[in-house]
């Protein structure tokens, strides 16, 4: 899924949160594989960007993924990502709260994509 609400929680242990509406797919699928992958997309991934904020029933067909070590999808292209092991879900109201353990990433590098005020805008330098 395409998500806005995603932050570094702790630095010991590593942990980041991500907010998920209780009827998205992917907190289910999250809920049953106990781990999830960030992506930091670059700047010529706004279509795929685009790709994962719409429902789909098979949301990686065609877009070129490899499995990370805690068998969760990593897309190819991404310029960071970040491995996480569920730790907690808590409820928010429509929402819940999804912490997971990093436990591994990459840094690959590039030029990030930023989605600001409605937009797509590159990152002035």
């Amino acid at each position: 899924m395409t998500m806005s609400a995603v932050s570094s929680l702790s630095l010991d242990p590593p942990q980041f949160l991500a907010c998920m509406d209780n009827r998205a797919k992917t907190l289910a699928a999250v809920a049953h594989s106990k781990a999830f992958c960030i992506h930091y997309l670059s700047h010529e991934q706004r279509d795929l960007s685009n790709h994962f904020a719409r429902p789909a029933n098979d949301r990686f067909n065609g877009v070129p993924f490899r499995m990370g070590d805690v068998g969760a999808p990593i897309i190819e292209g991404a310029i960071a990502y970040i491995e996480c092991r569920l730790a907690h879900i808590l409820p928010g109201g429509d929402h819940s709260i999804v912490i997971g353990d990093a436990v591994a990433g990459e840094v690959p590098g590039g030029e990030p994509l930023a989605y600001f005020h409605g937009g797509y805008h590159r990152i002035q330098q």
